[in-house]
C-alpha cells in the first residue's frame, strides 16, 4: 500500500513539478483594471529595484527566452572616444517581473523586457507558459510608435498602437483559457495625425464598442 502511494507520488511530481516563479511577481485583484499608460512610474520604480537580473540566467532562458541563449543578450556598437576604437558590446537583457492575477486554475503574469511589456498565461502546476501577448511596447524614444494597453476584469484587453504614418490601431482581445491565447475580438484604425494623445486614447472605448469596464455594449 505504501509502495502504491509512492510511486503515485513520484509519477505527479514527475508530470507536474510546482515552481517559484510567481514569487517574484506582485499580486494584483482580480476585479483590477490595468493601465499601461498609467502604471509607467510604478514600472519605472519596481524595475530601478533590480539592478541586476532578479532571476538566475536558467530561469530567464526557461521562462522568457525559449531555452535560446542567443535572444538572452543583445549586442550593439560603440565608440570609445579615450582610445578612439570602435568597440563591440553584448549585454544581458534584463527581466523585470511586475504583476501576477489569478485566471481560474490558471496565472496571468506581467513582466518587462527592455522597454517591452508582456502578458503570458502560467500554468504554475505544470510550470509552463502557454502564450505571450505584448501589453506595452515603448522601444520607440522619440515616442511615434507605441503600444498601450487596458486589461480589464472581464479578461478583455484593448489594444492602442500607433505608428510612424500616423495610423492609430485600436484592438479588443479576450484570455482565450480554454485554447491558451489571446484572441483577437476586434480590430478597427483611425488617422490620427491630428489627434493629441489625449484624444487618440478616449477614443478607445467608443471606436472598440466597449464601456469602462471593458464589456462590448450592444
Amino acid at each position: 500500500m505504501l509502495m502504491g502511494l509512492f510511486i503515485t507520488f513520484i509519477a505527479q511530481v514527475a508530470f507536474c513539478q510546482q515552481s517559484r516563479l510567481l514569487m517574484y511577481f506582485n499580486p494584483v485583484k482580480n476585479d483590477s483594471i490595468i493601465d499601461t499608460r498609467n502604471m509607467t512610474r510604478e514600472m519605472a520604480f519596481l524595475c530601478s529595484k533590480h539592478e541586476i537580473n532578479i532571476f538566475s540566467d536558467s530561469i530567464s532562458l526557461k521562462y522568457f527566452f525559449n531555452n535560446d541563449t542567443s535572444n538572452l543578450y543583445y549586442e550593439y556598437d560603440g565608440y570609445n572616444v579615450d582610445d578612439n576604437v570602435f568597440i563591440h558590446f553584448r549585454n544581458k537583457k534584463m527581466v523585470c517581473p511586475l504583476f501576477y492575477k489569478k485566471l481560474g486554475g490558471f496565472y496571468l503574469i506581467c513582466y518587462d523586457i527592455e522597454r517591452i511589456t508582456y502578458l503570458s498565461i502560467y500554468d504554475e502546476n505544470c510550470d509552463k507558459i502557454y502564450s505571450t501577448f505584448i501589453f506595452r511596447d515603448f522601444t520607440d524614444v522619440l515616442g511615434n510608435q507605441i503600444t498601450h494597453s487596458i486589461l480589464f476584469s472581464n479578461n478583455h484587453i484593448a489594444s492602442i498602437e500607433t505608428s510612424y504614418e500616423g495610423v492609430v490601431y485600436y484592438k479588443l482581445f479576450k484570455i482565450d483559457l480554454n485554447n491558451f491565447k489571446f484572441s483577437l475580438i476586434k480590430e478597427l484604425s483611425i488617422n490620427g495625425k491630428s489627434l493629441t494623445d489625449q484624444e487618440i486614447y478616449t477614443q478607445t472605448y467608443p471606436i472598440l464598442g466597449i464601456n469602462e469596464k471593458g464589456e462590448q455594449i450592444q
